[in-house]
């Protein structure tokens, strides 16, 4: 399996220039804080008092050493390493890590520096060092791990360099894959009062092609049937397995007619609607284009 390691775009830099930004000694631990951390310095005053300098030049360059940082002319991203994905919350991420970093030292303006040069420094313009996000459509990102469909294997961690911004939140079992004992028989069961053993092979398959990211089979599942015959109670099935995070309800009048419908999708596996309009099947140019 091809996994880059280190590759140009996430920018991490030693050494750097110092940028004024000063706050007074209130804090027993200061001098603990700035041996320990390059971008603090103390200061002695004339009067014999001190001071913490904030360099946030090297305060920048410490936050690109120790977080996962992208960012290019759409997008700016950060690795959150709790979860195992990229997410677009970047900026107030980042000014939380600086505030935790600094504690009694935070200033306004030691924080709008520090962005602005994490910013300038994580830029990336050449083309060749563009990160295309999710297009490792075959690595799902899973509670407790990352599953690679190609290969079948399992990995009990999680790769920032599969560059991910999704995650089915639901453990992967290996005792159960190892003992052969694959049939989900309580949820067989469950489906089982509204549809016949084929179409529960079949749905299974759907909820697996949903967690690919992209659309390689580039269909559309229609559920046809009269009321009350549980395609409610299927696509609250399917829904809840994707996880609401994952999940877009958009009517498919909405996504045809709709110029900003498509936009809704970005980040999602699953577009789940309950009912179709009569006029549907008159236009579905949008659609087609949707699915492939």
């Amino acid at each position: 399996m091809d996994r880059q390691k280190n590759p140009p775009s996430i920018r991490c830099f030693p050494g750097g220039e110092e940028m004024s930004g000063v706050a007074e000694i209130t804090h027993i631990d200061t001098k603990k804080q700035a041996e320990e951390y390059p971008f603090l310095e103390v200061v002695q005053k004339r009067d014999g008092g001190q001071y913490v300098k904030v360099h946030t030049y090297e305060l920048a360059q410490y936050m690109l050493q120790t977080e996962k940082i992208y960012r290019d002319k759409n997008q700016f991203m950060y690795y959150n390493h709790s979860e195992g994905i990229w997410e677009s919350d970047t900026e107030n991420y980042l000014k939380q890590q600086i505030t935790k970093l600094l504690k009694q030292h935070t200033k306004l303006n030691n924080v709008r520096e520090t962005m602005e040069h994490i910013k300038n420094i994580s830029y990336v313009k050449s083309k060749d060092k563009i990160i295309n996000f999710d297009q490792k459509i075959f690595a799902l990102t899973l509670a407790n791990g990352t599953y690679y469909f190609k290969e079948k294997n399992f990995v009990p961690v999680w790769d920032p360099y599969d560059y991910s911004t999704t995650k089915v939140n639901i453990n992967y079992d290996e005792n159960m894959m190892e003992s052969g004992d694959t049939l989900p028989i309580k949820a067989y069961a469950f489906l089982g009062n509204i549809l016949k053993s084929p179409e529960l092979k079949f749905i299974f398959e759907w909820l697996g092609f949903c967690m690919v990211k992209g659309y390689p089979l580039q269909k559309l599942l229609i559920l046809q049937g009269s009321g009350g015959n549980g395609k409610s109670t299927l696509i609250n099935f399917i829904s809840s397995i994707i996880g609401a995070e994952n999940t877009s309800n958009l009517s498919l009048d909405t996504l045809q007619n709709d110029r900003f419908g498509k936009a809704h999708l970005k980040g999602k596996m699953l577009n789940a609607c309950a009912d179709i309009s009569d006029t549907f099947f008159e236009s579905m140019a949008t659609i087609k284009e949707i699915t492939g």
